[in-house]
């Protein structure tokens, strides 16, 4: 089992924040937004599991049986990680220092098995002055090696849903073998000289997804009194951990009167010009840097790509990245042969790419199915624009699916389209445009005629000459062909007019008579599709042929054989408004 120890040469932050009025250790953690990071160091470790066979005695293999066997975990086979500090963080009033600590993993515990239990070591044998110590060194002698320590024991206690319900002792140790080490003798003791205990001590530890904050005050004149320090000295604070896993974080100075940081980082870190697989990093140029080395990461801290450059930008193409997937970016300066320190990281997601195979699997005269295939990674939503031949917009819809059915479309008509892919709100550019043209469709009328009760020859039909249908736009058209009809059998010579392509063209007084039960023609229109009718106006010829004016019923419909919708009744040369 490894101790943790963070080896401190001072935390700073570039500006002072009055912590009695800005700290509450409370467990809520808000407060520390203002405080700039101490050290951010990347969950870079994976660490070392380790099984725990008997007491005291651990290995890196399941004991006995197949690693990948479910029985490891019935055989009560424990595993502890090695704890990996995500982000440290100081401040100070002037009666208190304030630290903050992010570790990967719960402090004091070991999981259970693999289903992520997390309970006290104690029962396994392990010494608990080993294991809970969390060890901060601080370096008063600017030599790189830690001078005092602070030390907290954090046990944790599995009956009060992991969190420890006990007081945590915090002692003070000198390093008296100035070997800049905290070291615990055989029996798992520090083998150092205490100085002081720290009474003082108000904490608090919480965990979210079990990965664990604490926050703590120390009493700041307890650490003076006892260093012999003065508060107006700097202090140089580093973290780091167990010498075998080499985690090392970056250098800082802070100052208890004034904390006044000695940071010299770049600052205003952006992206500019961010597509699906390219994007330009960017920062301001920091005074005397010869050039700045930059981390590339995925968001996962998995590291893609360092660059040395001396500009203050770099561009990073699709070699690089992938569309749709998180990254971050730090940097540091080089100034005067040293390297300074890491900023924080800024993070950008590279736009989805753009929907692909975008086509038009059905069309029809009022509505069009439009399809595409996903892009990469997580797709929330898609938008669809739809445009006019003149490209104005007509209608933007909203969609999960990889497809969208666009209706209340004009028939024989020109559109455009185009698609673009959501993660959230991070929008991928337009597709390529679709041109599609609905189809068209042909109106139909038919004309009933209303007194023809029986085939008597010698029943009137109404004598029809034309219908003619305005449209909203003032174009004019009469029928363009008669695909049914049902008229007085003119066989035997009575009914001469029973032509029925007479009702075919405009008016010129060629009619067919609509004599016999039940007559009607039905009559198609092509050229009005495009249109909204106005007006049908009517010319039965009982009026102009000194004739009776015979009364017709007109119905309408999408097809030859409807379903009809009766439009109006009359005779003569009437008309219809619609």
């Amino acid at each position: 089992m490894k101790k943790i120890i963070i080896t401190l040469f001072l935390l700073c932050a570039p500006f002072f924040v009055k912590a009695e009025d800005a700290i509450t250790i409370d467990g809520d953690f808000s407060d520390w937004d203002n405080i700039i990071r101490g050290v951010t160091d990347s969950q870079d470790v994976t660490g070392t599991w380790q099984y725990y066979v008997s007491s005291g005695v651990w290995q890196t293999t399941c004991p006995n049986i197949d690693p990948e066997d479910s029985n490891c975990d019935s055989l009560m086979v424990n595993q502890e990680k090695e704890l990996d500090i995500v982000n440290f963080k100081i401040t100070n009033s002037s009666d208190y220092i304030y630290l903050y600590f992010y570790t990967a993993e719960p402090l004091g515990a070991i999981k259970n098995g693999s289903n992520s239990v997390y309970t006290s070591r104690d029962a396994f044998g392990v010494p608990s002055a080993f294991n809970h110590w969390l060890v901060v060194g601080i370096d008063t002698s600017d030599d790189d090696e830690a001078d005092y320590f602070y030390v907290f024991n954090i046990a944790w206690d599995s009956s009060s849903n992991g969190f420890p319900d006990t007081d945590m002792p915090a002692y003070l140790y000198q390093d008296k073998n100035s070997d800049g080490k905290f070291t615990l003798d055989s029996a798992g003791n520090p083998d150092e000289t205490l100085l002081s205990q720290s009474t003082l001590l108000d904490w608090h530890l919480e965990t979210v997804n079990y990965e664990p904050k604490l926050e703590m005050k120390l009493d700041l004149n307890d650490f003076l009194s006892a260093s012999g320090l003065a508060a107006s000295q700097d202090i140089n604070i580093k973290v780091v951990t167990d010498s075998d896993i080499a985690e090392s974080t970056d250098d800082f100075t802070y100052n208890f009167t004034s904390g006044n940081s000695s940071i010299n980082v770049p600052n205003n870190l952006h992206t500019s010009s961010l597509q699906s697989t390219s994007v330009n990093l960017v920062w301001d140029a920091l005074s005397g840097a010869a050039q700045y080395q930059i981390q590339l990461r995925l968001d996962s801290d998995a590291l893609v790509k360092n660059y040395y450059v001396t500009s203050t930008t770099q561009k990073v193409d699709k070699t690089i990245l992938l569309s749709n997937n998180k990254y971050k970016f730090r940097l540091r300066a080089e100034i005067n042969g040293t390297w300074e320190d890491w900023t924080n990281y800024y993070s950008f997601q590279t736009l989805p790419a753009k929907p692909t195979s975008v086509t038009v699997s059905k069309k029809e005269a009022d509505q069009l199915l439009l399809q595409w295939t996903k892009p990469r990674g997580d797709i929330t939503k898609y938008q669809v624009n739809v445009y006019s031949a003149k490209n104005k917009l007509i209608e933007s819809y909203s969609t999960t699916a990889e497809k969208k059915a666009i209706k209340n479309l004009l028939p024989q008509t020109k559109y455009i389209i185009k698609v673009k892919a959501f993660n959230n709100d991070v929008g991928s550019n337009w597709s390529k445009i679709k041109k599609p043209t609905t189809n068209s469709i042909s109106y139909y009328l038919k004309i009933f005629d209303v007194t023809t009760t029986n085939l008597n020859v010698s029943t009137p039909g109404a004598d029809m000459d034309a219908i003619l249908i305005t449209t909203q736009g003032g174009s004019q058209y009469y029928a363009a062909q008669v695909v049914a009809s049902q008229i007085l059998d003119g066989g035997l010579g009575y009914n001469r007019h029973n032509d029925v392509n007479s009702l075919v063209g405009e008016a010129d007084h060629q009619y067919c008579s609509l004599g016999g039960y039940g007559a009607y023609a039905i009559l198609k229109y092509d050229a009005p599709v495009n249109y909204n009718v106005r007006s049908l106006t009517s010319y039965e010829l009982g009026s102009t042929s000194n004739g009776v004016d015979e009364p017709i019923r007109i119905y309408a419909g999408p097809t030859q054989d409807g379903p009809w919708t009766l439009l109006g009744e009359g005779g003569g040369e009437y008309k219809i408004n619609l």
